[in-house]
């Protein structure tokens, strides 16, 4: 595979076997590596365009696809490159090349991330990792250790940007000022205890007697932007994305409301007397992503569930806090250490509305 690299993801793609394609892009690599004007890069292009006519098979076609997305990415039209990924990924998919399509994915988080683009970087590599993390267990299990360790140097590379990307998908949240009192809705505002999934069902024939859980179709959630906890109102604010954006709950999650205690994470903005809106699984492990905020239980440290980032790296974990008190500091164990428990993932905060 090469030395591993995440910014440097063209030469990790796998041709199926040796073409006339090579010689194209291994010339393409070698002019975008010594020369980066406009120029070069479109005079790439077209000698991608020319080689679309030599891929004779797919997975080259797809290849070819990959390099042009990347470059488009370069050339600041994100847009295009995106479809051009988008169509590469999905014929990586279709012959059930994980390896490709995990390098795919790296490409264009890289041209999202370069773009600062920091949610679609965020989406886009939290997936590549999960791939590289499903094909470094592949090649452990029929004991290829280098192949594992070049997908476990990718796989941490990844888990490092993507601690990266969401740090500053938090700092461009936070509030730093007293946060713009959002208006007083005309309606009576909604209280915490009457937040609920409604279900949407099909059509409903003249006469049927009673409406069975095969007509549920799918879920809406009501929309509300202030809820009230007792005597006071807060306003919901998405814990990646900020105020105004949607709030999915899953209709397979419980939710349940937390208070703030403590300042640990008050630099993705969850402040000291917050509610955090707090979920998981009703009848499936939790499973947090790397990158996630999670409410989690230290045996002999903290009990009391405490609010922290989830940061995997291999079969370590990280519950790091994000505070400008530095006596906040980062609890480290190893997969299926009996003395952690995650309790929950972090949705949203509800902040008091001044």
């Amino acid at each position: 595979m090469g030395t591993p690299d995440i910014d440097d993801p063209l030469p990790l793609l796998r041709e199926s076997r040796a073409s006339p394609v090579s010689a194209a892009l291994r010339q393409v690599r070698t002019s975008l590596s010594t020369a980066s004007i406009h120029q070069v890069k479109e005079q790439c292009l077209e000698s991608l365009s020319r080689s679309r006519e030599m891929a004779s098979e797919r997975c080259n076609l797809a290849i070819i696809r990959a390099y042009e997305a990347h470059i488009y990415g370069l050339l600041n039209r994100r847009r295009k490159g995106d479809r051009e990924i988008e169509r590469a990924i999905k014929c990586f998919r279709f012959q059930s090349d994980r390896h490709n399509e995990a390098i795919a994915w790296l490409v264009r988080a890289l041209m999202h991330y370069r773009a600062k683009a920091m949610e679609e970087a965020w989406s886009a590599y939290k997936t590549g990792r999960d791939c590289l993390e499903e094909l470094r267990r592949q090649a452990l299990a029929i004991g290829e250790m280098q192949q594992a360790n070049e997908y476990d140097t990718l796989a941490r590379q990844v888990e490092e940007r993507l601690e990266q990307v969401s740090q500053t998908i938090a700092r461009q949240y936070t509030t730093i000022e007293t946060p713009e009192t959002p208006e007083t809705p005309k309606t009576p505002p909604v209280s915490g205890d009457s937040l609920r999934i409604f279900p949407v069902i099909g059509p409903i024939p003249a006469g049927q007697p009673m409406i069975t859980s095969d007509d549920v179709r799918e879920d809406v959630m009501a929309a509300v932007d202030q809820v009230v906890v007792g005597d006071a109102r807060y306003y919901p604010k998405h814990i990646y994305y900020g105020q105004g954006s949607v709030i999915q709950l899953n209709p397979a999650y419980d939710y349940f409301l937390s208070r703030v205690k403590g300042n640990s994470m008050n630099l993705a903005g969850i402040d000291d007397g917050d509610y955090v809106i707090l979920g998981r699984p009703k009848n499936s492990p939790l499973s947090p992503s790397s990158g996630d905020i999670v409410a989690a239980s230290i045996e002999d440290i903290d009990r009391v569930a405490t609010l922290k980032r989830f940061v995997r790296r291999g079969d370590t974990i990280i519950l790091k806090p994000e505070s400008s008190d530095p006596k906040n500091q980062p609890y480290e164990f190893h997969d299926g250490d009996a003395e952690v428990c995650i309790v929950a993932i972090a949705i949203a905060v509800l902040k008091p509305v001044k």
